[in-house]
């Protein structure tokens, strides 16, 4: 587990000072805002090892993670007018949520919406 660390380590200290780490960083919070990836440790090694320059990987970090979760929502959109009803009267969904309580969270989103 050490050596897996310590590997990890020296390829995010190569990154830091390549001419395109900005750009790597803000693609990793694009993804880790449509996957879940813990990409905060990355930020604050990059942070640690030059900060100077802290205040723009933190620009381009916001800005990646926005655009993310702009993507991710619109991927979900797109994903539930295709399928989203149909998928509500599956067998397995009914496994893991009772009737019951479907029933009630589509009475609440129907009375309250996504607010």
């Amino acid at each position: 587990m050490k050596a897996q660390i310590r590997k990890f380590y020296h390829w995010m200290e190569n990154w830091v000072y390549k001419p395109h780490a900005e750009l790597m960083l803000g693609f990793l919070f694009f993804i880790e805002a449509i996957f879940f990836l813990p990409t905060d440790p990355i930020l604050l090694f990059f942070c640690l090892k030059r900060p100077q320059h802290a205040f723009k990987y933190a620009g381009v970090s916001t800005i990646g993670s926005v655009l993310g979760g702009l993507t991710s929502y619109a991927l979900g959109i797109c994903l539930w007018n295709m399928c989203g009803p149909e998928l509500l009267h599956t067998p397995w969904l009914h496994y893991l949520i009772s009737s019951t309580t479907l029933d009630h969270i589509l009475e609440q989103f129907s009375t309250h919406g996504w607010t």
